[in-house]
């Protein structure tokens, strides 16, 4: 769109003109001709520009408002306002209203005149004048030059002394340019802002500013929405918000604005009579408009004047409306194709079709743009056939080019939300409106890379029709005044030069015209990124193969490599058999290296173009020896090719003769090469090549001898060598690893020359070392010379097709029919070596260590050198040592398990034995272990073949206790310490700075509770338990927890056996906070340790073995809870009489609160008492108070319920007795077992 003025195609938005904000701002010049600038109105302010952060900051801000620039989308729809905004003087320059009165006019007319707007074709002042429709300078007019809303810029001064003489000036001024704006004739809009000089603190209404406002406001004579007022502002993004506000109350008028105009436009379009000129014209055979061409001027009116209001439906229908009546045979065709007019009436169909596909963008219609873009080019082309100069120049492909640049241009500028490049959207699906039976598919609306590639194409065209031109046309006319007069008068000439350069200047003779390569090559830049983005490959390659042959033309090849070589190394191509566009591709990349001197591209394409699957090109050499001749390379070039990134005119097989071998043997195999190339191709010499191998086989390295061509056997087109391979020494010190690990390398010699359209067959004997499954991999093909380096890499593949083993004498060949004959199972050599387990496998128990011996006799014939891996694997597999002589290896932790991976026993001699233990860390869980043991060793005589023994067997250690718990609670015999004593003025060190012990013991409440432990063995074998004990697994930094063992066991321990029955064992223990302000409640976390040895270790042993230790967690409980306790204990004091018991009631009050309780002892017929029958107590915070009772059963061998209730007075609840020693209770409550007499037992 860059041939059109500027203002012709620019998306219209309402005009706003800031003034006072900028004293550095310039006046808007008109430009309109001197006519026309010579009546230019002037209006000025004569206040100063406001100087002040906040206008520093809006003069930023609303400078950057132009709603005209792209993206055009549906946004605008939500946004508050669109303006363009143009920042000027103090003083405005507007064009005239009414042109001015003619020279001759006035003294020719009695009549006063009828005058017009300069725009206007009534006027002779306008280029339009008498017979011209619209031009650019009024769609400038409205663009540029008349606002619709004028802002006035003022600074309200704050000074109370200086106020009224400031606002006086202020009226004045307003008034003035308010006078002058009404007798410009112009309808635009004046509005005022002031702007506070205040710095601290804005003026409030309080102080008058009201009141001023208002004042001003009737002094200017404007109206109550024309005055605006901005208070200080602290922050910039307040003084966007601002003038945010006063964008979006001003918009409606500017709208407002343009309505008016449009009004106007249909009222004159409505009264159906032709305009009287201000003079008629007289010269010639010029004549006014008829009312069809003002029909036109007006309809172009009312669509601009719609864009301004972004009513795109409006300026859809009036653009529509403009069109029809143009190009109908009233306008268009009554004007002779010679006439100046005839190219402005098809420049206005131009504007005129681009403004209408713009509004069907916007309004969502991309199918109806298409085809109106279609049905203005077959118009304008049946246009130029029939009145202008045709369509077989230039002139017309340069429009044509334009014209698919314009529709590409368009879309680029409107936002396209449901095609962008990310979506892969290749077109738009056609809008709901159109009649599916009228769609074509060009009619859908596709990318913009479609409509660059056919502009590149016209374009390219236009070049071949301008090279055409004759060379008399191609002169300058004042180099030939005579042929220049002879084609001005001639109404023969054959070029359209509209919108495009005169003959001479398309192509002149001794200077660059138009650069037609340059504008293929944008075109086709533009093209390629759209395809790329949208992951069309083929139309990339495409569109890039043509761009690189037009920069290369133009000199630039660098850029055209740049393009070219990621297309030739995507492997897309090839990979579908598009020969032709890799084809092209290879030639023109290769033609762009030569000249930018890039040897590894230019070896590269030679290379790939050597196989016959291309077109043979004539008189090409075919060399790839000779194809570095006549470049200048600054460094040698190395060159690494594949299989994969060229197509491929060598093809190899590598054939082992059978499907099995065994390590220690050698084994036959074939490398096949065949060459598909042209008959009359050079021969390739190589300078080696290479075999890799996956598995026991280690790379074959044949290197080119020239003198082993003698020992070459051929038949027809088939030549078999016969290749001595020798073993090379492996190195693995780089690396860190083992040579043995390594297989050695092969190396032979052989002639390495490849004629074309022949098989070469090296038949190979390969040692084979290393048992497992061996697989060719690929081969490297290589060639190293003083002037390059070039690498090709093929890979051997599976193929079910039938492959030809040839004799190496008789030349005849067999056919092996295996699917992967590239592969070779190598079976291991069988070992003689033995490997047992001394130690006989029994039950195993966790948390004791464990000890394997293993014997590896050699029953091989000579002596052997060896080594050793251990794998245990398993959940939860301790740590293992691998123990030979005085040699100790642990073990690695790995995904897998424990390892101990190649640890060397040295040699073994012949009939000989090596004793090795196997120490486990004792088992922590129960768990199931996998032990694998692998010994590899290799004959002194043949060490390159290794050779494996093995063994494996599992275990599985268990649990060797079980037990249960019961935790119950137990007076603590010591008493609680008190909140009231002096306890806590202790010391904590003293006068030497030790630590006080006192100080440092526990100062906190304190229970006892009774742990029971009932356990027993899971063990097959019988064990002997040697102690037990309590661990204390939770933290005692705030509560301390002491066990102890109420009953010790016997110094020989117990044995015990897995069909005993449980067994119990006591413990008392004792919690005691370590501060008597804390209250929390304690989580008491404990273990149970048994402390255990087998019972025959302790047989066979003279002295005690070192014990295991079995922890078995105990069930975690909370202790020392600040809830109240009542503690039931029974005694039998001594001296007391017969059947006589004591009760002790125990109310503990751990709580921080004063508690009151009532006790309860109800009379029974089984038992007398005495103590109190009913009773209050009163329990201070953190202690605990005793009720004793006295009982004297009267019944025996039976249990007496003591009828006891305890009654939290505050909260009403009773609490449950907790039995302790001697005591136990169900759901009813205590019980008091009696035993019988001696006297009653025996009656």
């Amino acid at each position: 769109m860059d041939a059109f003025p500027e203002a012709s195609l620019m998306h219209n938005a309402p005009l706003l003109l800031v003034t006072g904000l900028s004293p550095t701002a310039s006046t808007v010049k008109l430009k309109l001709g001197d006519s026309i600038d010579g009546a230019a109105i002037s209006i000025r302010s004569d206040m100063p520009p406001v100087s002040s952060p906040v206008a520093a900051h809006l003069e930023h801000y609303l400078g950057e408002i132009d709603a005209t620039l792209p993206p055009w989308d549906n946004d605008f729809k939500d946004a508050p306002y669109r303006f363009r905004t143009i920042i000027t003087s103090r003083t405005l320059c507007l064009p005239p209203r009414k042109a001015p009165v003619p020279i001759d006019g006035e003294s020719s007319q009695q009549t006063p005149l009828v005058l017009h707007s300069p725009f206007s074709p009534l006027s002779t002042t306008s280029r339009l004048y008498p017979d011209g429709i619209l031009d650019n300078n009024w769609l400038r007019k409205h663009q540029d030059l008349i606002p619709s809303v004028i802002l006035f810029f003022y600074s309200l001064v704050s000074d109370p002394n200086q106020a009224q003489a400031e606002d006086n000036k202020l009226k004045t001024d307003m008034a003035n340019i308010r006078a002058a704006l009404s007798k410009s004739g112009h309808k635009s809009r004046l509005v005022a802002v002031l702007l506070s000089d205040a710095e601290a603190s804005p003026l409030a209404p309080t102080d008058g500013i009201t009141e001023r406002l208002e004042n001003i406001r009737k002094g200017a004579g404007l109206d109550h929405k024309a005055i605006f007022y901005v208070s200080p502002k602290n922050t910039p993004k307040e003084v966007e918000v601002a003038a945010d506000k006063i964008l979006t109350a001003l918009y409606p008028t500017a709208v407002e604005y343009y309505r008016d105009l449009s009004r106007r436009s249909k009222k004159k379009r409505s009264r159906g009579l032709t305009p009287v000129p201000t003079v008629p014209p007289t010269s010639g055979t010029s004549q006014t408009l008829s009312l069809a061409h003002w029909h036109v001027r007006y309809d172009l009116k009312i669509g601009i004047f719609a864009e301004f209001r972004h009513d795109m439906e409006a300026a859809c229908k009036a653009y529509e409306q403009a069109y029809e009546s143009l190009t109908s045979q009233d306008v268009w065709e009554m004007i002779p194709g010679w006439e100046p007019r005839w190219n402005e009436a098809r420049f206005l169909a131009d504007i005129t079709a681009i403004r209408w596909i713009r509004c069907l963008l916007w309004n969502g219609q991309p199918s109806a743009a298409v085809q109106r873009w279609q049905m203005h080019r077959d118009l304008v082309a049946s246009m130029v056939d029939r009145h202008g100069r045709g369509t077989n120049n230039y002139g017309w492909e340069a429009w044509q080019a334009r014209w698919y640049l314009i529709m590409a241009e368009l879309m680029e500028k409107m936002s396209m939300p449901d095609m962008p490049p990310f979506a892969q959207a290749v077109y738009l699906p056609p809008e709901k409106t159109v009649p599916s039976e009228k769609l074509r598919p060009w009619h859908s609306l596709h990318h913009t890379g479609y409509w660059y590639r056919a502009a590149s194409r016209h374009q390219a065209a236009r070049r071949k029709l301008a090279l055409l031109i004759p060379e008399d046309d191609r002169k300058k006319p004042e180099d030939d005044p005579l042929q220049a007069e002879s084609r001005k008068s001639s109404k023969d000439y054959s070029y359209d030069t509209y919108l495009c350069p005169e003959p001479f200047e398309e192509l002149p003779l001794d200077w660059p015209g138009s650069n037609h390569g340059q504008l293929i090559v944008d075109s086709l830049v533009a093209a390629h990124k759209a395809f790329e983005q949208r992951g069309q490959r083929r139309a990339v390659a495409e569109v890039a193969i043509e761009c690189a042959k037009e920069l290369t033309a133009m000199g630039s090849a660098s850029k055209a490599v740049d393009l070219l070589l990621p297309l030739w190394q995507d492997s897309m191509f090839r990979a579908h058999d598009w020969l032709e566009i890799t084809e092209d591709i290879c030639w023109s990349l290769r033609k762009a290296a030569v000249k930018t001197n890039r040897g590894d591209v230019v070896l590269s394409v030679d290379w790939e173009m050597m196989s016959n699957r291309f077109s043979r090109l004539p008189q090409w050499p075919y060399d790839i020896s000779k194809s570095l001749e006549g470049l200048t390379l600054v460094e040698r070039p190395v060159v690494e090719l594949s299989d994969e990134s060229v197509t491929p005119f060598i093809s190899a097989v590598l054939l082992f003769r059978h499907k099995e071998a065994r390590a220690g043997e050698t084994c036959l195999a074939q490398l096949q090469i065949t060459t598909e190339t042209f008959i009359d191709v050079a021969a390739l010499e190589l300078t080696e090549l290479q075999i890799k191998f996956e598995g026991g086989i280690g790379p074959i390295k044949i290197t080119n001898n020239k003198e082993s061509a003698e020992k070459v056997r051929t038949d027809k087109n088939v030549s078999i060598i016969a290749v001595k391979l020798e073993e090379e020494a492996a190195t693995g010190e780089d690396n860190g690893i083992d040579k043995d690990e390594i297989a050695p390398a092969l190396h032979g010699t052989s002639s390495l020359i490849f004629k074309p359209r022949q098989t070469v067959v090296f038949h190979l004997s390969i040692p084979l070392r290393e048992p497992g499954e061996t697989q060719a991999i690929g081969l490297s093909l290589i060639m190293d010379t003083e002037q390059y380096s070039l690498t090709y890499k093929t890979s051997f593949k599976s193929s079910r097709a039938l492959n030809a083993w040839y004799d190496p004498v008789s030349l005849r060949h067999t056919t092996i029919a295996r699917e992967a004959p590239h592969t070779l199972d190598i079976q291991p050599r069988p070992p003689k070596m033995e490997l047992s387990l001394i130690t006989a496998l029994q039950q195993h128990y966790t948390n004791e260590p464990l000890e394997l011996e293993l014997d590896v006799y050699n029953a091989e014939d000579e002596d052997i050198t060896a080594k050793v891996d251990v794998l245990a694997a398993g959940q939860g597999v301790p740590s293992i040592f691998l123990i030979h002589g005085e040699t100790t290896v642990s073990s690695v932790s790995r995904s897998e398990g424990q390892t101990v991976s190649s640890t060397h026993i040295g040699s073994i001699l012949k009939s000989e034995r090596c004793k090795l233990v196997l120490r486990f860390d004792p088992f922590m869980v129960p768990t199931e272990c996998q032990v694998s043991v692998k010994v590899l060793y290799h004959l002194h005589s043949d060490p390159a073949t290794p050779i494996l023994q093995s063994m494996s067997f599992k275990f599985s250690p268990k649990a060797p206790f079980e037990a249960g718990y019961e935790l119950s609670p137990r007076l603590h015999p010591d008493p609680w310490p008190s909140m009231f004593g002096i306890d806590g003025l202790i010391q904590t060190s003293d006068t030497n700075n030790e630590p006080n012990p006192v100080a440092l013991a526990p100062r906190g409440l304190s229970q006892r509770w009774s742990l029971t432990c009932n356990y027993r063995s899971l063990a097959a074998d019988e064990l002997v338990i040697r102690d037990v004990g309590i661990q204390v697994l939770s933290p005692e930094d705030k509560v301390q927890c002491i066990a102890t063992l109420e009953t010790p066991l016997p110094t020989e321990g117990i044995t015990v056996a897995t069909v005993e029955k449980p067994r119990s064992v006591a413990f008392n223990i004792d919690v005691q906070k370590r501060n008597l302000d804390d209250r929390a409640p304690a989580l008491m976390e404990l273990a149970f340790d048994i402390h255990w040895t087998r019972k025959m270790a302790t047989a066979d042993s003279n002295t005690a073995p070192p014990f295991n230790i079995t922890s078995i967690v105990v069930p975690p409980h909370m202790v020392l809870g600040t809830e109240p306790r009542v503690l039931a204990s029974l005694s039998r004091p001594a001296g007391a009489p017969r059947g006589l018991m004591c009760m002790d009631v125990v109310i503990e009050n751990a709580s921080g609160h004063f508690l009151t309780f009532s006790l309860t002892m109800d009379p029974s017929d089984q038992f007398a008492f005495s103590g109190p029958k009913m009773t209050t107590l009163n329990v201070l915070p953190a202690s605990r108070r005793t009720v004793n009772f006295r009982l004297f059963p009267m019944v025996s061998g039976t249990y007496i319920r003591p009828a006891l209730v305890v009654k939290d007075k505050y909260y009403q609840k009773i609490l449950r007795v907790i039995p302790t020693q001697g005591m136990s209770s169900d759901k009813d409550g205590l019980l008091i077992w009696v035993p019988q007499e001696a006297g009653e037992e025996r009656k």
